[in-house]
């Protein structure tokens, strides 16, 4: 009773005080790290092209509110208005908060990054070689050749060279006089940013 004086401001008086059990509902709040799904429709116009995938810094936000909740939140889907790319760098700043009243977001914004470039596209005539044919059993490869059409950013097209690209089949995947192959193109430069080539399977004959 002492206690519960010492807690009153001067003017309350402790006039009754009940032993009867009073029940009250208390909510659990916990926390977690979620990361963020974008639902952004990006349109690029003028030959723009992604370096990268369009993403999120912070990439990954912490939330708080009940419990069932937060339980069954895995991530944060982010939505905003339509975006047409039509230079090298976008950023917007998206407010968190407001697409999710009701649970507790740190940070409550995140950057929305679009990194761009003009693109154009190449293309060569690459040769197939076969590799780890031991003793150089003769072969017949149809065809013998496979056109790769690459994509680059326009200040890097005079850079890429026919040496960037290899296309190679391995002997010791050859299990039968005639086969099928799926085409492999490697690319050995990082300024292609992606390929596309033909034919997309390749017959072998081996002479055994």
């Amino acid at each position: 009773m002492g206690s519960l004086k010492n807690q009153l401001a001067y003017d309350f008086k402790v006039g009754y005080i009940s032993e009867e059990l009073m029940t009250i509902e208390v909510n659990e709040f916990i926390a977690k790290k979620v990361g963020l799904k974008s639902k952004i429709k990006v349109t690029y116009e003028h030959n723009y092209l992604p370096i990268v995938s369009p993403y999120f810094t912070p990439d990954s936000v912490l939330i708080t509110g009940n419990d069932a909740m937060i339980k069954s939140i895995n991530t944060l889907e982010i939505n905003y208005a339509d975006i047409t790319v039509q230079d090298t760098v976008f950023k917007k700043r998206i407010n968190i908060n407001e697409q999710y009243p009701d649970i507790k977001v740190e940070p409550t914004h995140v950057d929305y990054m679009i990194k761009s470039a003009v693109m154009t596209e190449g293309s060569f005539t690459i040769p197939v070689n076969i590799i780890n044919n031991k003793n150089d059993i003769a072969t017949k490869i149809i065809p013998s050749e496979v056109e790769v059409i690459f994509n680059c950013r326009l200040q890097d097209y005079e850079l890429i060279k026919e040496s960037d690209f290899n296309v190679v089949i391995d002997y010791n995947s050859l299990t039968e006089d005639y086969n099928l192959v799926t085409t492999d193109v490697e690319v050995l430069s990082d300024r292609v940013n992606s390929v596309r080539f033909s034919p997309q399977q390749i017959q072998i004959l081996v002479m055994r």
